[in-house]
């Protein structure tokens, strides 16, 4: 089943995600010109979001479950596979480097919605993979900080 998305419920919607088109040539997704680095990091971050849900068995972000959604995230971004590339400004020039998410950039897609079949704590840690640790969860909004 293909992955289906919304974010025009999201608050700061347009912010979100970038203009980009389809450039085979450069190997897919290009930016449109004009469209700034902070644009392009959104845009990054909120495909990735997107990308992440049917992994978190979570099908919307809401108020009441971004702190749900984050713990997953970071339980599974231990490496460096779900983390997101960014660049940023550093000494005058533009620097990659692969972040792992906060609670933050999820509490900014608040009404991000997927066609992805929920699953409760104990069905996703149940379908996990050996070798994930998910002895510690964390207390709602204990992951602030964490990224």
């Amino acid at each position: 089943m293909p992955l289906t998305w919304n974010i025009a419920n999201c608050r700061n919607a347009d912010s979100l995600l970038a203009e980009t088109y389809i450039d085979p040539s450069q190997n897919g997704e290009v930016f449109t010109e004009g469209s700034t680095n902070y644009q392009r990091n959104q845009h990054r971050i909120t495909t990735s979001v997107i990308q992440m849900m049917p992994n978190l068995g979570i099908n919307k972000i809401t108020s009441d479950n971004m702190y749900e959604v984050a713990e997953r995230y970071h339980i599974l971004s231990t490496g460096d596979d779900n983390r997101v590339g960014v660049w940023e400004e550093h000494e005058g020039e533009l620097v990659y480097r692969k972040m792992r998410l906060n609670t933050l950039h999820f509490a900014d897609r608040i009404g991000l919605s997927t066609n992805v079949t929920n699953m409760t704590r104990s069905e996703w840690v149940a379908a996990l993979p050996d070798g994930y640790a998910v002895d510690n969860w964390m207390e709602v909004g204990d992951c602030w900080d964490r990224g």
